[in-house]
């Protein structure tokens, strides 16, 4: 890590979202930053969004790979590498989501496990609504060394899993 570095976290969605701060304050087990909901996949980076970054920033780019399209995000990556202040950018494909990154990371067989949920599509909002997010992530026996530790599939398969490089 360079002195000075910052780190820039656009994830997903809102359930990416809790998940990186956890990480980041309760777990401490990835690098501290800001985090924003910005989709990578499907939302393209504007200009406005490229000078509010600070200089010197290392941006995460935290998405799903449950839909194989990937034109909109090569591009991102290459208008953030273009930008000064950025100095590098990290990629971390969720292979499929956040669900499945869960499942594997954790001891649990589905994702209502992990948040006592009633159902599998109750997860994402009891997920939020969870008052204690990093003691269930420890009650299941997560690891931050199998969270995002697989190689995207086609058509992500051409952008690398930086994962590594956040992991404390």
């Amino acid at each position: 890590m360079r002195k000075n570095q910052r780190y820039l976290y656009l994830v997903e969605g809102e359930n990416e979202k809790r998940l990186i701060d956890v990480l980041k304050t309760e777990l401490q087990v990835i690098y501290a930053g800001k985090t924003q909901v910005f989709n990578p996949v499907e939302e393209k980076i504007t200009n406005l969004r490229l000078m509010n970054i600070a200089e010197n920033t290392l941006v995460v780019l935290v998405f799903d790979t449950d839909i194989p399209k990937s034109d909109i995000l090569l591009d991102n990556i290459k208008k953030l590498d273009s930008c000064p202040r950025v100095t590098k950018v990290c990629c971390i494909p969720q292979v499929k989501n956040i669900e499945d990154e869960l499942i594997r990371s954790c001891d649990i067989k589905t994702i209502k496990e992990l948040t006592k949920s009633k159902s599998d599509r109750d997860f994402k909002r009891d997920w939020q609504n969870c008052s204690n997010p990093g003691k269930r992530l420890q009650s299941c026996d997560f690891r931050i060394a199998r969270l995002w530790d697989q190689n995207p599939p086609a058509p992500f398969h051409v952008i690398s899993n930086d994962s590594g490089l956040l992991k404390k």
